[in-house]
């Protein structure tokens, strides 16, 4: 680390670890759709959290066709019905002769906990728009005073060791006015630039 001047580090699910505002998005999410759908959403939602639902980290989920992708650099290798049931390689060959174009209304990356609950959702029939009117709550929610950031607590250690050596630099894709808040809470805000 000679050569190394400078670390950068992302806000969410670096600094801090909560992971409640994904399940308060997931219950906006599923108390928009209809009473009967509401059940299956969360016995979905539950076997992602457990692993035992083809839906994981890593994959995508295909809005359109309703199917669950594994690739690798954005060629499809395996894919499965939102049952499970594994999808033929002549089928997945004829579907994805092309790299995967991600986007954020149809062919989704599951590369966080924001793409879980969003995924369960359109698969039950909630359009982009009203699951980005989800989100947007999720985000304003976050920004008041009822919502709370348990800090790692071992990390401000580490990043006081660091700061000796290194310029520190945090960025987000959260809105800046309160994600100053956020930084204070996590009692690191002193070190950072």
């Amino acid at each position: 680390m000679d050569n190394i001047s400078t670390i950068v580090f992302d806000l969410d699910g670096t600094l801090y670890e909560d992971t409640h505002h994904f399940q308060y998005y997931a219950d906006l999410l599923k108390n928009k759709l209809p009473a009967e759908k509401q059940t299956t959403f969360e016995e979905d939602y539950k076997a992602i959290e457990a692993g035992t639902h083809t839906l994981k980290m890593g994959r995508v989920y295909h809005a359109k066709k309703d199917l669950i992708l594994a690739h690798n650099d954005g060629k499809v290798s395996r894919g499965w019905t939102w049952g499970g049931v594994e999808v033929s390689q002549e089928e997945l060959t004829s579907y994805y002769p092309e790299p995967l174009q991600f986007d954020l209304f149809d062919m989704l990356s599951i590369g966080d906990l924001w793409w879980v609950p969003v995924s369960i959702a359109k698969h039950y029939g909630l359009s982009s728009e009203e699951a980005y009117a989800a989100f947007l709550q999720t985000r304003e929610h976050m920004m008041t005073d009822d919502f709370l950031l348990e800090p790692v607590a071992e990390f401000a250690n580490v990043l006081e060791k660091l700061h000796k050596k290194y310029t520190l630099i945090l960025m987000t894709n959260s809105p800046q006015h309160r994600q100053r808040c956020h930084i204070e809470e996590t009692r690191i805000h002193f070190l950072l630039s």
